[in-house]
């Protein structure tokens, strides 16, 4: 923890991201700095996965949903817990941020806060990220234990709330945010400005000491938000319309972490790259101009006017793996899930990458409502007729509820039962629907299979909810 004055300490808690650091957190901290307030930053999720035993990591793989909501947290993380907050109260900032990326972090957090508040109850306390967007989420913890919560990006209502509570003097910016009360009665403070992305300050990872991370890369952003409105999407709710970085500035980025740190290898952290194609061919033309040797990789939504130039271009470019969010390969259920393509664009997309010798990863959701037997045998079938051009599942997860998503806002527009239902502390896992045609039960079945198959045709997954062993 630092020893010096700081106006806020920001944290972050676990489970998270191990191989590298946290990109919202630095963007966070180098936009605060640059209007003069002091921010250090605490990674107490890479500390504590360095110092469990190996059998312990695999709670931090996002194979693992359910290990963080257990009531036997506190218990098993008791020691951790007591150091961490002794260290924090230590810190003299009056305020304490800390970040939830999902809402496993909430639990351990939860606990955090409770001995925070029993050493010093006076510390203000602000939770922001995704992991609390929803007031479900934010109900977890107790009234009392978080000041405020931050709703949506976090730079613009930092400032204007930091600025409103009086750690710095700055008169205009307590018009950048409002501050109001949720449906639990809980102060929340979201931006009522935007600016450009461009507009942001370079995030320059100089609060986190790089070598503690497993995989030598960077997080990169170009992007905000989506062109598409899946149904089932909590990312798109929480990150708003489209957005994007000019080239110029993301190529910016690149050589600077490449000149600073002598990083060559990025993740684009996007829920998409391709969300403007004249711009992703300028990117890649620009890299292969410049020379500028790298190893990038990132997600792609499925779309039918890319073609096969293009995923040439990104190979070029340094692209060496592609995620692709196609879910089924059902045309009745992708447009039920309003995905914005057919089955066939997906499997063009998959023959075009893998043709231009990218490594190709695919995401599969199973029994999303509406899905028949029919429509989940050409799921399997086209996994196993088009086996040669995938490299890895690197999602397979039964469909469920988030919070927030239109899945769960209307749930009778896709037949979901939830009459009593919703009291179900599992009811995004276990839902149902009305002619109870599709259930847990069905879907854990269905995943077996697939899982099977997967197996037969050693094709690599990663079995999100961890369901089948």
């Amino acid at each position: 923890m630092p020893g010096e004055k700081t106006d806020v300490l920001l944290t972050i808690v676990p489970p998270w991201d191990y191989e590298k650091p946290s990109l919202g957190a630095s963007c966070l901290v180098s936009y605060l700095k640059s209007i003069g307030i002091n921010v250090e930053v605490a990674d107490l999720n890479i500390e504590l996965y360095l110092n469990s035993p190996e059998c312990a990591r695999k709670n931090w793989s996002n194979q693992v949903s359910f290990f963080w909501q257990q009531d036997e947290l506190a218990d098993k993380y008791s020691k951790h817990l007591d150091n961490f907050a002794e260290r924090i109260c230590s810190c003299d900032s009056k305020v304490l941020g800390f970040s939830v990326n999902t809402i496993n972090s909430i639990y351990f957090l939860k606990e955090l806060i409770f001995r925070i508040r029993k050493k010093d109850p006076d510390k203000v306390i602000i939770v922001g990220g995704p992991g609390c967007f929803n007031t479900h989420e934010r109900k977890i913890f107790e009234d009392g234990l978080v000041s405020f919560f931050v709703i949506g990006r976090g730079e613009l209502a930092m400032e204007g709330l930091l600025a409103k509570i009086g750690v710095f003097d700055s008169p205009a910016a307590d018009q950048k945010c409002r501050i109001f009360r949720d449906q639990n009665g809980y102060l929340c403070v979201e931006a009522t400005q935007k600016f450009s992305l461009d507009a942001m300050p370079l995030p320059i990872f100089e609060e986190f000491d790089l070598s503690l991370y497993t995989q030598p890369l960077l997080p990169l952003l170009w992007s905000t938000g989506c062109i598409r409105t899946c149904v089932f999407c909590l990312d798109r709710v929480f990150s708003g319309t489209y957005s994007s970085k000019s080239i110029s500035r993301v190529i910016r980025e690149i050589k600077f972490y490449v000149e600073k740190y002598g990083i060559r290898r990025f993740r684009f952290v996007d829920n998409l790259i391709n969300g403007n194609l004249h711009s992703l061919d300028e990117f890649c033309c620009q890299i292969v101009k410049e020379d500028i040797s790298i190893e990038w990789y990132g997600q792609i939504a499925v779309r039918g006017d890319m073609n096969s130039s293009i995923f040439k271009k990104l190979k070029a470019s340094g692209c060496e793996r592609l995620d692709l969010g196609i879910e089924c390969f059902s045309d009745k259920v992708l447009k039920a899930m309003n995905k914005g393509f057919l089955a066939k664009d997906a499997i063009q997309n998959i023959i075009d990458a893998k043709s231009a010798g990218l490594k190709v990863s695919i995401f599969i959701i199973i029994g999303f409502p509406g899905e028949e037997e029919t429509d989940f045998d050409e799921t399997v079938e086209n996994i196993k007729r088009y086996r040669k051009y995938l490299d890895e599942i690197g999602n397979l997860t039964l469909c469920c509820i988030p919070f927030g998503t239109d899945l769960h806002n209307n749930p009778h527009k896709y037949n979901i039962a939830v009459e009593g239902s919703r009291v179900m502390k599992d009811f995004w896992l276990k839902w149902h629907t009305k002619d109870n045609s599709n259930n847990f039960e069905i879907r854990v079945e269905r995943l077996k299979k697939l899982t099977k198959m997967l197996y037969e045709l050693q094709i690599p997954f990663k079995d999100n909810l961890k369901l089948v062993t």
